[in-house]
C-alpha cells in the first residue's frame, strides 16, 4: 500500500492449525472503484494520504485527510457517505480562521457513533508555524466548526509540535484523542496526552504518566485508542526509557480517569533491548481486548507479539510465528491501519508485512484459534503479481463472525506498479485475491496510494476507502462497497 508512516486472518471454528488457501476457488468479481469528489478547487489528495475511515452502518460512513486546494496549499478534507451515496468533500477550516497559504491543515482519524454523528482529528499550523491538535464534531449530519485541543499545562506557549493519532467514540458526544506534544523542557521533550469529550463538550488534555526510568525526552508515540463503554478505554504506545530502550505501553480509563502507562511483559525470546511498539489494539467486550505489536528478538530479529486483556489483566505477550519463507531478521512492519479484527475472545486476526529469506517483502496472514496463536500463513497474491513491495501487505483486516474475515492488502505487478487487492474468507478457507479496478483507467495506486479502510459489517456487506495514483503528480480518492 501506501507511504510508511510512523503515526503502522482467518478465524478458525475446527482444530485446524492454519487457513485453507483456496487457490481456485471461485468468488464474485467485486465491483470497479468509483472516484470520490474533493472540494473544488482542488489539485487532488495530498500524497495520497486519506487515513480517517469510519462507518456507522453499511452505507453511512465518513473519510478524511488532506488535499491540495486550487493554489496546493494542504487542507484537511472530510467526506461523508449518507445511505449509500458520497457526498462531495467538505474542507475544514481550522480554529485560527480560513488558511491562504499552506498550513498544513490534515485529518488524521475520525469515529462515528451514530449516523450523522461522526467527530475527527487533526492538525493545522498558526502564524509562527506552531502545530496544534484540533478536532470537528458532526451533528445532525452538519460538521460543526473546528476547535482547538487544550493541551497539559507544560505544553509550550510558543513552538508547539502537537499530533493527534487516533480517535474514537463510545456514543454520541463522549469521544477520546489520543496523542503526542512537547513541552518546555530544553530538551524538546516529547509527551503523551489523553484528551475526553464528555457530553459534547472538550475537556483539557492530561499528559500520560509514564513509569519513572523515562528517559529526559521519553520520546513517546501514541497509536490506537479504543473504547467498549463510556469512560471505559485502552490506549496503547510507546516511550524511550533512560537507557535508550523503548518500550511498548498500554493506558487504561477507568470511569473517564485515565490510569499510568503500564508495561506488559514480553515473549520470553525478547532482548534486553527489545525495541518493543505496540500498534494496534481492538476491544470486543467490556474489558476484553487484544493488542499486536513487534519486538527485537535475543537473535536480533524483528518479529510480531500479541497479547489479550481478560476481565481487565493482561496476559503476557506471545510471539507470532512467521511463515516459513521469513528471512533471519523478517523486520515485521505493521501498518496501524486497524489490521487486527475479533470475532470472539480467543478468535482473532490480523496481518502485516515481513522479509523473506530472498530480500523480498511479502504479506502475511495469522489466526487466533480458541486463544492459541497459529503460525502465519503468506498472503496469497494474484498471478500477475510479484511480490507485496515494501508499501505494501496486509493493511486493514474485518472479520464479521469466528471463520468469515475480509483482508485489504497491496502487492507490486509484472509492471513495477503498486496495485490494491481484497481477499475474504468463508468456513476458513481463502478465496482467491481479488485486484481493484480503480477509477478512470488509472493503472496503480502509486507508492503512496492504496487502501487505507476497510469495514464489513454483520448485517452484510463491506467497503473500503483509499487512493490512486491518477497522474504522475497526482492522487485521488477512490471507495468500493460490496
Amino acid at each position: 500500500m501506501i507511504i510508511a508512516r510512523t503515526l503502522a486472518l482467518s478465524l478458525l471454528v475446527s482444530t485446524l492449525l492454519s487457513p485453507s488457501l483456496a487457490s481456485a476457488t471461485s468468488v464474485t468479481p467485486l465491483p470497479a472503484a468509483t472516484a470520490l469528489t474533493l472540494p473544488t478547487p482542488n489539485n487532488g489528495v495530498f500524497e495520497g494520504y486519506l487515513p480517517a475511515m469510519a462507518c456507522f452502518s453499511l452505507g453511512n460512513c465518513v473519510a478524511g485527510g488532506t488535499f491540495n486546494d486550487g493554489n496546493n496549499n494542504q487542507q484537511a478534507v472530510l467526506i461523508n457517505e449518507v445511505g449509500g451515496v458520497w457526498q462531495t468533500g467538505v474542507q475544514v477550516t481550522p480554529p485560527n480562521g480560513p488558511v491562504a497559504r499552506s498550513q498544513g491543515v490534515s485529518i488524521y482519524d475520525a469515529s462515528c457513533a451514530g449516523a450523522g454523528s461522526c467527530a475527527a482529528t487533526g492538525t493545522y499550523l498558526d502564524a509562527a508555524g506552531a502545530q496544534h491538535t484540533m478536532v470537528v464534531n458532526e451533528v445532525n449530519g452538519s460538521w460543526r466548526p473546528s476547535q482547538s485541543l487544550a493541551l497539559p499545562t507544560n505544553a509550550p506557549s510558543s513552538g508547539l509540535q502537537s499530533q493527534p493519532h487516533a480517535i474514537t467514540c463510545a456514543s454520541v458526544g463522549n469521544c477520546v484523542v489520543v496523542g503526542t506534544y512537547n513541552t518546555t523542557a530544553s530538551t524538546f521533550a516529547t509527551q503523551g496526552f489523553v484528551a475526553n469529550e464528555v457530553n459534547g463538550v472538550w475537556r483539557s488534555a492530561s499528559a500520560v504518566v509514564l513509569p519513572v526510568n523515562k528517559n529526559k525526552n521519553p520520546q513517546v508515540t501514541f497509536n490506537q485508542v479504543v473504547c467498549w463503554a463510556v469512560g471505559s478505554c485502552e490506549a496503547v504506545g510507546g516511550y524511550v526509557d533512560s537507557a535508550g530502550v523503548t518500550h511498548a505501553f498500554v493506558v487504561t480509563s477507568i470511569r473517564g480517569v485515565w490510569r499510568p502507562a503500564q508495561l506488559i511483559a514480553l515473549p520470553s525470546n525478547a532482548s534486553a533491548y527489545a525495541g518493543a511498539a505496540f500498534n494496534e489494539i481492538t476491544c470486543y467486550g467490556p474489558a476484553t481486548c487484544t493488542v499486536i505489536g513487534t519486538y527485537t528478538t535475543t537473535t536480533g530479529a524483528q518479529f510480531p507479539m500479541a497479547a489479550t486483556m481478560t476481565k481487565g489483566v493482561w496476559a503476557r505477550a506471545v510471539s507470532v510465528a512467521l511463515p516459513a519463507d521469513a528471512g533471519a531478521n523478517p523486520a515485521t512492519f505493521l501498518w496501524g491501519y486497524k489490521g487486527i479484527s475479533c470475532a470472539s475472545l480467543g478468535n482473532c486476526a490480523f496481518g502485516g508485512d515481513y522479509t523473506t529469506k530472498a530480500a523480498l517483502h511479502q504479506g502475511f496472514l495469522v489466526n487466533e484459534v480458541n486463544g492459541v496463536w497459529q503460525s502465519a500463513s503468506p498472503l496469497p497474491l494474484p498471478s500477475r503479481a510479484m511480490y507485496a513491495g515494501a508499501n505494501g501487505g496486509v493493511i486493514a483486516v474485518s472479520c464479521t463472525s469466528v471463520g468469515a474475515c475480509t483482508a485489504a492488502a497491496a502487492y507490486v505487478d509484472r509492471a513495477g506498479n503498486y496495485q490494491t487487492m481484497i481477499i475474504s474468507e468463508t468456513a476458513t478457507t481463502w478465496g482467491a485475491p481479488q485486484p481493484l479496478t480503480l477509477p478512470n483507467g488509472a493503472t496503480t495506486v502509486g507508492t503512496g496510494g492504496g487502501i487505507y479502510g476497510l469495514r464489513c459489517f454483520t448485517t452484510g456487506g463491506c467497503q473500503v476507502v483509499g487512493t490512486y495514483q491518477a497522474s504522475s503528480s497526482t492522487y485521488e480518492g477512490f471507495t468500493v462497497r460490496w
